[in-house]
């Protein structure tokens, strides 16, 4: 890297090898090597690293090199694929982690372009769109109860979490470093209000430089770098376990016979930890968005997740809004989904994509659906309703999800072993090359 006032940046070109550390190199086609390994062959560190030293006969190679070697190089492969990144600067040649939440923000909003193939025409996949969620691949979470309400929106189950990483030896985020003071100390009622949070128009100006929800929702679908996401400004996304926070004792703060409470009763021991990923991916295979989510596939989340999808769809393929009645929503709980208040009313959009989600066909996937009881499931959604608006179809994958988890889940073992920034840049990249790697098989 260049020096640069103090600080460092990347070269004008790609240099022949790669700072491992200051006494190794790594050449870049070795670094390709490496990458193209773990998605290809689905290995982990440790083991190409023991792998090269029985094949080499090499008494030391460490599987941190290998980790080394795979997050410098996918950091400066973003960076060059990214117009203007060229000149972010460093604080030095290793720190790249502050700029892992704008890649975080603009993978979350941007998601992954589709890039057809030969087995997107059999499956027609401009239609269909296949969701479920990952569990166990998880990370350690701010633990600050932080409370969302969105104004306009009242109906959606907001999150009462902070899903920023922890600062480090602390459970909370640095936005939130301040609560590890109160340990120790009574929480009252104002204490506990500072956490409350009633997002409102003009506060969203402030925070998204948007005036209203339209324009959140406007802005979520556009592929500039300066519109970040929704998900990580105002939270909607939820949590399972926040520790010791009961739901009695805080209802007791409004209660006029109790004025404080200790802080065991309010905030966590320990760093609360997401569940999963929820992944929305096309019946070739290819993975459109992949999500952190932080409440087993929460409705309010999942529903905001795919309406963002959805528009970013309609408005990049140009469909017609007679077509929107042949997309398809393919998700194993689509039935609950689709019976929240905010998914039976039309959507705070201009016209007429208001009624994107209302024109919108949803059925479970055929795998879940043996699962289900009411009428409206084996009939409304019944998987076999694409066959009656897709009679022509010629493949038909509603559990293209489940194969994508096979692949996913066998970088469990990396993912859970680094931090949440970390975690989600390797899972994004993963992602990235695994779509890559799907189109060149099957090259239209």
């Amino acid at each position: 890297m260049l020096r640069s006032d103090e600080r460092f940046q990347f070269y004008a070109t790609s240099q022949p090898y790669l700072r491992i550390t200051p006494s190794c190199y790594f050449s870049r086609p070795f670094c390709e090597h490496i990458v193209r390994t773990m998605v290809y062959g689905r290995s982990t560190f440790e083991v190409f690293a023991t792998l090269w030293m029985k094949a080499h006969n090499i008494s030391v190679f460490s599987r941190r090199w290998i980790s080394t070697a795979f997050y410098r190089h996918e950091v400066e492969a973003f960076i060059r694929s990214e117009p203007g990144l060229l000149g972010a600067t460093f604080p030095s040649q290793n720190g790249f982690d502050e700029i892992l939440p704008y890649i975080e923000r603009l993978y979350i909003a941007k998601g992954f372009p589709h890039i057809p193939s030969a087995r997107c025409n059999d499956y027609n996949c401009l239609f269909f769109f296949v969701i479920d969620a990952i569990w166990g691949i998880n990370f350690a979470h701010c633990a600050a109860p932080v409370q969302v309400s969105i104004e306009g929106y009242p109906h959606l189950n907001l999150p009462q979490i902070c899903p920023l990483q922890p600062t480090h030896n602390s459970i909370y985020c640095a936005d939130h470093s301040t609560l590890a003071a109160l340990v120790g100390e009574p929480v009252t009622k104002e204490k506990l209000s500072e956490l409350s949070r009633t997002v409102t128009p003009a506060e969203l100006q402030s925070i998204l430089s948007i005036p209203d929800l339209n324009g959140l929702f406007e802005a979520m679908a556009k592929s500039s770098a300066e519109n970040l996401s929704f998900d990580e400004s105002i939270q909607f996304r939820c949590n399972k376990n926040l520790g010791a926070r009961p739901a009695k004792e805080l209802r007791q703060l409004s209660a006029s016979g109790v004025q404080q409470l200790c802080t065991a009763q309010v905030f966590p021991t320990k760093s609360p930890r997401s569940r999963g990923y929820l992944l929305i991916s096309r019946p070739c295979g290819h993975i459109l968005r992949a999500v952190p989510i932080y409440k087993a596939e929460s409705p309010s989340q999942v529903f905001l997740t795919i309406i963002s999808v959805l528009l970013q769809h309609v408005k990049e393929e140009n469909i017609d809004q007679a077509d929107w009645k042949k997309m398809f929503v393919i998700y194993d709980n689509v039935c609950n989904l689709d019976r929240i208040h905010a998914a039976r009313n039309p959507l705070p959009l201009p016209k007429p994509f208001d009624r994107l989600w209302l024109e919108t066909k949803k059925v479970i996937d055929v795998f879940h659906l043996k699962n289900h009881r009411r009428p409206e499931c084996l009939t409304t959604y019944n998987p076999d309703n694409i066959r009656k608006v897709h009679p022509d179809l010629k493949k038909r994958n509603t559990e293209v999800a489940e194969q994508n988890f096979s692949w996913f889940n066998r970088f469990k073992s990396v993912l859970k072993a680094v931090p949440r920034n970390h975690q989600l840049f390797y899972a994004f990249r993963l992602i990235f090359h695994r779509n890559a790697e799907s189109s060149e098989r099957h090259t239209l």
